[in-house]
């Protein structure tokens, strides 16, 4: 019901309410599992509310809290990148694996530098790093 509303506010609370932080995610996967015996489960069915969200084609706060939520840190990034570039960065930041944080500033690099040659910037760094 918190998807038809026009308001963010009230379904991204609910999400932060009932979904779990990324740590206890990844420590969730390293025991072999997300849902069940460690206690993530709970009254959402996280796969249905994200498939909800991104059909309206609003609200992309709570689908990016969602795939952080499923542990989906690049489809979250990703997303970012289209709704709050500085969102993103905070993601790629809070990265543990340096892989993966290698990767998702890559990601966020290139989206940069094809932003500022479409818009004629010359200073892609510091767009990356601000």
């Amino acid at each position: 019901l918190y998807v038809k509303l026009q308001d963010e506010e009230p379904l991204y609370k609910f999400l932060s309410e009932h979904i779990p932080g990324a740590a206890a995610v990844a420590d969730a996967a390293r025991k072999g599992g997300l849902y069940g015996q460690d206690g993530l489960s709970g009254p959402l069915d996280m796969s249905y509310a994200l498939r909800a969200i991104l059909a309206t084609g609003r609200h992309f706060r709570s689908a990016i809290k969602l795939y952080m939520g499923f542990g989906m840190r690049q489809q979250a990034v990703e997303l970012a990148l289209k709704v709050d570039p500085s969102l993103a960065r905070e993601l790629a930041q809070d990265s543990v694996e340096i892989d993966e944080r290698k990767r998702l500033w890559l990601m966020i690099a290139k989206n940069a530098a094809s932003e500022g040659v479409n818009t004629g910037e010359v200073d892609v760094v510091s767009r990356v790093v601000s």
